[in-house]
C-alpha cells in the first residue's frame, strides 16, 4: 500500500462541539464519524467542526486556466 505525505498544522483544528458549539446554518470543514474531512453545514452526526481558512485578495485574484 503507498503511503502519502500530508501537509498539516496546528494554526487551524478541530474543534470538539462539545466544548466549542459550531455556529449553525455556516458552511465549515466538518469531520465526519469516519474521519473524512467535508464541507458543509454541520449536523448532529458530524464529530468535529473548523472554520475554513481564508483566502487571501492575491490568491483570489489568480485567473484559472
Amino acid at each position: 500500500m503507498t503511503e502519502f505525505l500530508q501537509a498539516t498544522t496546528d494554526e487551524l483544528y478541530f474543534r470538539d462541539p462539545a466544548t466549542h458549539p459550531p455556529p449553525r446554518a455556516t458552511s465549515m470543514l466538518l469531520l465526519n464519524p469516519g474521519g473524512v474531512c467535508i464541507i458543509g453545514v454541520w449536523t448532529d452526526d458530524c464529530i468535529a467542526w473548523c472554520p475554513k481558512p481564508k483566502i487571501p485578495k492575491s490568491i483570489k485574484e489568480k485567473k484559472h486556466g
